[in-house]
C-alpha cells in the first residue's frame, strides 16, 4: 500500500511542478510585455515633445524671418 502512495505522491509532485513551471513562464512574459508596453510609451511621448519643438522651431523661424506662415 505504500508503494502505490508514494507513485502517487510523485505523480502529484510532478504535476504540481510543471504547473509551477507553467506559472513562472507566463509571469516572465507578463513582465517582458510590462516592459515593451513602458519602452513603447516613453518613445511615443518622446515623439510627441520632438514634434512640439520641431513646430516651435519652425514658428520662430518664421516669424524672424518675415516670410508668411504657409498651413
Amino acid at each position: 500500500m505504500s508503494l502505490k502512495r508514494k507513485k502517487a505522491y510523485d505523480g502529484q509532485i510532478q504535476n504540481l511542478s510543471g504547473a509551477r513551471l507553467t506559472i513562472e513562464t507566463q509571469i516572465m512574459a507578463i513582465e517582458s510585455a510590462t516592459t515593451h508596453f513602458a519602452a513603447l510609451s516613453a518613445m511615443q511621448e518622446g515623439a510627441r515633445a520632438m514634434k512640439s519643438l520641431n513646430n516651435n522651431m519652425y514658428s520662430s523661424l518664421l516669424s524672424s524671418s518675415g516670410y508668411p506662415r504657409l498651413t
